[in-house]
C-alpha cells in the first residue's frame, strides 16, 4: 500500500536481502505518492502503469512527428509504432521496463531534437536552463525504474552532433550537447542519495549497465524484426523496415537530413543490442554489460521517426527521383504499412496478445502467512526472467537468488540494495548447499530465518503459456539431496521446500545454546537451531514488532544496525553482534516487549534534500513550459 511504499523510502530500513539501512530508492517513494493521490488504490495504479504506458508512447510518437508538415506522417509513424512486437512481448514476458521505455523515449527524443535545434524542431528561443530542467526531470522520473533511458539522449546527441555542418549548426550542436549532458548529470544528482547507498561505483555501474543477466546472442533476423516472440513470429514483421526506406531513397535537403538522423539512431539501437548480446560491448568497456532488448526501443523510435517523414518526402521531393524509384518505393512502403497493420489486428483479435491467463499465486500460497504467526524469510532461486524480485547471481550459470519476508516480495524488492556482510554470508551458505558439499543446507539457512526455499522454473503454471527457464540438473540434485529440506506438493513450475531446521528470525531458546563460533559454516552444520521459540510475533511494520519475550538472549536475523532497540520492562536494550552479522538483545526480564528501528538523522536529511531538489527542478520545468508553448514550423 501507499504507507508501506513511502515507509521504504523514508524510514531508513528496507527488508531487502537480510535487511539494509539507508534511504530508499526514489522510485518506491514516487509509487507511494502516486498511490496516495489515487486514494490508496494500488490495484488501479498497477493497471494504469501496465496497460496505460504504451498508449502514452503512441501519444509521444505523435508529438515527436508533430513539427513535420504532414498529418499523414504522424499517422504513418504512430501506426507503425503500434505494429511493432516490442510492447506485446513485453506484456507477455513481464518486462515492465520495456513498456516504460516505449512510453518515454519518444518524449526524450523530441526534447533532444529541440535542444539541438534540428529543423523543423528548432527556430524558437528557449532558456537553456529550462531545457536542462525539463529533460532532466523526465530522465530522472524514468531512470528511477529503468536507468537505461540515460543512454538514449547521449547516443542521440552524438548522432546529431556528427551530422551538424556549418558554423550555425556547430553552435547548435554545442548548445544541444550542453543541454543533454546537463540533463543527464542533473538526473543523476536527483538520485544521488540512492546512488550513495549503493556504495562503490562498480555497484552503481552494474545497476545501470546490467539489465538482463546471461543475455544470449540475438540472431540478426530476430533483431531486425524487433525480437518477435509469442506475438508476431512472422515474416510480415520485416515490413516496418521497408516503410522507413522511402525518405532515405527519395528525400532531399532538410527532409533527407532528418531521415538520415533517424536512420542512424535506428542503426545505433540495433548496434547496441547486437554488441551487448555478443559481449563485445563488455569487452570494449572492460566490465559486464548486458542491455537486454532495451536498445531496440531506441531503434524503434528512430525507425518510426524516419517512416513519419515518408508522406512529406513523397509530396515535396518525389518528382526529383527517377520514376521507377519513386513508384517502387511508394508501393513497397504502403504495402508494408498495410500488411503490418493488418497483422496487428489479426494478432490482437483475442485482446491478450498471447499473455498467460494464470499465475503462480495458487502454487505459492503455502509461502504466505498473511502476516500471522512467527517471522520468517523465503529464499527464491531461479533465472532472473522468472523470479518475482531482483536477485543476485549465485553459483554458475544463470541462477539468481533473493529473499522476501513472510511470503511474496513486494515492489520494493525490484531495486538492488547495497552489498552487506550479512547478505554475503547468505550467498556463501547458498553456494555451499548448491555445491553438494553438505546435506544440511537447512541448518546453514536457519540463522537467516529462512523457512521456505522456492525454486522457480516457469513464470506461469505448467498448464499455461509463459516464460520457461529450466534449472540446471546439478541444482535440482543438490536441493533434492538435502536431509532437512522437505519438498511440498506444488505445481511443477515451482519447487517449494520446507526448511525443517528453521529458526524464526525473532527467536529465543528455552535451553542454553552455544552461539559463540556459529559464524562458521562448519559449526552451523552440526548445530540444531530448530528449538528456537518464536517471539515478537505481532508485526506492526518492517521497523516495529511486538510481543512477549522471556529473560535472556533474543536473536534477530537482520543485518547488524546500531539503530535497532528492544524495549522491555522500561529499558531500551542495544544490540550486540551475533553469528558474525546478525543481532542479539539481552532481555533483562520477561514480559511485553517492542523491537523497533530508529531512523538515523542522516536518512531524514538526505530525504529532505532530495525532495526539495525534485520540487525545484519540477518548478523550473513547469515554468519554462508555461513560458514557451510555441510549436516549430513545418519542414
Amino acid at each position: 500500500d501507499a504507507t508501506s511504499m513511502l515507509s521504504q523510502y523514508w524510514s531508513g530500513w528496507r527488508e531487502v536481502g537480510v535487511g539494509v539501512s539507508g534511504i530508499g530508492p526514489a522510485g518506491v517513494g514516487l509509487l507511494g505518492l502516486a498511490s496516495w493521490v489515487l486514494f490508496g488504490s494500488t490495484e488501479l495504479l498497477r493497471d494504469l502503469l501496465i496497460l496505460g504506458l504504451f498508449p502514452v508512447g503512441l501519444i509521444g510518437m505523435w508529438r515527436l512527428l508533430t513539427p513535420i508538415d504532414s498529418i499523414w506522417g504522424r499517422v504513418v509513424g504512430t501506426t507503425l509504432y503500434a505494429t511493432l512486437p516490442l510492447p506485446y512481448n513485453a506484456l507477455l514476458q513481464g518486462e515492465w521496463g520495456i513498456l516504460l521505455l516505449l512510453a518515454a523515449t519518444p518524449f526524450v527524443m523530441h526534447r533532444v531534437a529541440r535542444a539541438y535545434r534540428v529543423s523543423p524542431y528548432g527556430g524558437h528561443s528557449r532558456s537553456i536552463f529550462g531545457e536542462i530542467a525539463s529533460l532532466g526531470l523526465l530522465l530522472a522520473l524514468v531512470s528511477a525504474y529503468e536507468p537505461l533511458i540515460l543512454m538514449f539522449p547521449l547516443v542521440a546527441g552524438l548522432v546529431l552532433a556528427l551530422t551538424c555542418f556549418g558554423g550555425a549548426a556547430v553552435r547548435s550542436a554545442a548548445r544541444g550537447s550542453a543541454v543533454v549532458l546537463g540533463a543527464v548529470m542533473l538526473s543523476l544528482l536527483m538520485h544521488l542519495p540512492w546512488l550513495a547507498v549503493l556504495g562503490e561505483s562498480d555497484v552503481a555501474l552494474h545497476h545501470f549497465l546490467v539489465r538482463s543477466s546471461a543475455q544470449e546472442p540475438i540472431a540478426a533476423s530476430e533483431l531486425l524484426r524487433f525480437l518477435p516472440g509469442a506475438f508476431g513470429d512472422s515474416w510480415i514483421l520485416w515490413c516496418p523496415l521497408f516503410v522507413s526506406v522511402l525518405p532515405l531513397l527519395v528525400g532531399r535537403e532538410k527532409r533527407l537530413k532528418l531521415a538520415v538522423i533517424a536512420g542512424l539512431i535506428t542503426v545505433a539501437g540495433f548496434g547496441l543490442c547486437w554488441t551487448s548480446g555478443r559481449g563485445w560491448l563488455g569487452d570494449l568497456l572492460g566490465r559486464e554489460v548486458s542491455l537486454g532488448s532495451g536498445p531496440l526501443v531506441f531503434a524503434a523510435v528512430g525507425l518510426c521517426w524516419s517512416a513519419g517523414m515518408a508522406p512529406s518526402v513523397f509530396k515535396r521531393d518525389a518528382f526529383l527521383a527517377p520514376s521507377i524509384v519513386r513508384r517502387t518505393a511508394a508501393l513497397v512502403s504502403c504495402a508494408s504499412l498495410l500488411a503490418a497493420a493488418c497483422f496487428l489486428l489479426y494478432e490482437s483479435a483475442d485482446g491478450r496478445w498471447g499473455a498467460p491467463t494464470n499465475d503462480l499465486r495458487v502454487a505459492l500460497s503455502l509461502l504466505d502467512d498473511r502476516d500471522v504467526g512467527p517471522s520468517y524469510r523465503v529464499l527464491w532461486l531461479g533465472a532472473p526472467e522468472v523470479l518475482p524480485l531482483r536477485g543476485t547471481p549465485v553459483g554458475t550459470g544463470n541462477l539468481h537468488m533473493g529473499t522476501s519476508v513472510r511470503g511474496y516480495p513486494d515492489i520494493g524488492h525490484q531495486w538492488h540494495s547495497a552489498p552487506t556482510h550479512a547478505y554475503q554470508q547468505l550467498e556463501n551458505a547458498v553456494e555451499i548447499g548448491l555445491s553438494g558439499n553438505t546435506t544440511r543446507m537447512g541448518r546453514l539457512l536457519a540463522p537467516f530465518g529462512i523457512r521456505y526455499v522456492a525454486l522457480v522454473k516457469r513464470s506461469t503454471p505448467s498448464f499455461s503459456a509463459g516464460v520457461a527457464a529450466p534449472v540446471e540438473p546439478r541444482v535440482r540434485q543438490a536441493l533434492g539431496s538435502q536431509l532437512d529440506l522437505r519438498p511440498l506438493a506444488t505445481d511443477p513450475s515451482v519447487v517449494v521446500l520446507l526448511n525443517e531446521s528453521w529458526m524464526s528470525s525473532r527467536s529465543q531458546f528455552s535451553e542454553p545454546v552455544r552461539l559463540v563460533g556459529l559464524d562458521e559454516p562448519g559449526e552451523l552444520v552440526v548445530t540444531d537451531l530448530s528449538t528456537g521459540i518464536p517471539v515478537l510475533n505481532d508485526r506492526r511494520s518492517s521497523r516495529e514488532q511486538r510481543g512477549f519475550v522471556g529473560r535472556g538472549e533474543v536473536l534477530v536475523s537482520e543485518s547488524f544496525d546500531a539503530n535497532w532497540r528492544l524495549f522491555v520492562d522500561g529499558q531500551n536494550v542495544a544490540p550486540e553482534l551475533s553469528f558474525g552479522w546478525a543481532m542479539r538483545f539481552e532481555s533483562p526480564s520477561e514480559g511485553p516487549a517492542a523491537l523497533w528501528h530508529s531512523r538515523p538523522d542522516s536518512v531524514a536529511d538526505r530525504a529532505v534534500i532530495q525532495i526539495v531538489l525534485w520540487l525545484v527542478v519540477a518548478q523550473l520545468a513547469l515554468s519554462e513550459r508555461r513560458r514557451q508553448r510555441s510549436i516549430a514550423g513545418p519542414v
